[in-house]
């Protein structure tokens, strides 16, 4: 349908069944993958998804890095330096695994995403793999294998968002896709958040971030202007004294 599309396998009784859901107001679908065993033994399907990457010339992709959230901390690896030898010759690393505990993996740039959110992180595992040192990479996400007795079937759903680092879609998405934003260093995170905060209610008082940030940079100068002051003071002293 305009909204659906699935594909079905079969071989020696086994039936896999793969179904995208597409929301037409959103960045965001979700991906089915659905496995029936029909044949006479217990079979151990493994589910895997593969996001590839391949280094891009021009700014957009400046940034373009490998990512995962896994056990509470975002991961980068740039993609550009992926698989090249390390420092003082050292042999290069091709895999970074990330057992268990994976909230989102993917492939992010300065101001896009692309994440795959399995339905159960703490039994998801992520890995990098560097195909092509330097040019191509693939992020790997994945569970351990399930026992399916015959006559059995077994379903996982991901999640998954391309799209702009917008906050606000980030936060609806959930599973802390709203950290493939890089705002800084933890102890600068919360100022650079309240920035961001202030600069979003001037917007909507006047609709032009261009003034909008000339008015908050004239905001922030009066309310320091009293350190300024202060500092000045100090700087006067010091040059009465430096004779």
């Amino acid at each position: 349908s305009d909204d659906e599309v699935g594909f079905r396998y079969e071989s020696g009784g086994i039936t896999v069944r793969k179904r995208y859901d597409f929301d037409p107001d959103s960045y965001a679908f979700a991906l089915h993958v659905a496995v029936e065993n029909h044949s006479e033994k217990p079979i151990g399907p493994r589910y895997g998804l593969n996001w590839p990457a391949h280094v891009a010339t021009g700014s957009d992709f400046r940034e373009q890095s490998l990512a995962v959230l896994h056990d509470g901390k975002v991961h980068l690896q740039p993609l550009g330096a992926f698989g090249k030898p390390g420092f003082l010759g050292r042999a290069p690393t091709t895999e970074l695994p990330f057992p268990k505990q994976v909230d989102w993996a993917g492939v992010t740039t300065t101001y896009f995403v692309s994440a795959v959110l399995p339905e159960d992180p703490a039994e998801a595992s992520a890995q990098f793999v560097a195909l092509e040192p330097a040019k191509a990479g693939v992020v790997q996400i994945f569970f351990d294998p399930v026992t399916l007795p015959p006559g059995q079937g077994v379903e996982r759903i991901f999640r998954v968002y391309v799209g702009p680092k917008e906050p606000a879609r980030l936060e609806a998405i959930g599973g802390g896709l709203v950290r493939a934003i890089d705002v800084g260093w933890n102890w600068l995170a919360p100022l650079t958040l309240g920035f961001g905060w202030l600069l979003h209610a001037l917007h909507s008082l006047i609709p032009n971030f261009g003034v909008g940030i000339i008015v908050l940079t004239i905001a922030v100068r009066a309310a320091t202007t009293p350190l300024t002051l202060r500092q000045m003071k100090s700087m006067e002293r010091m040059r009465r004294l430096q004779p």
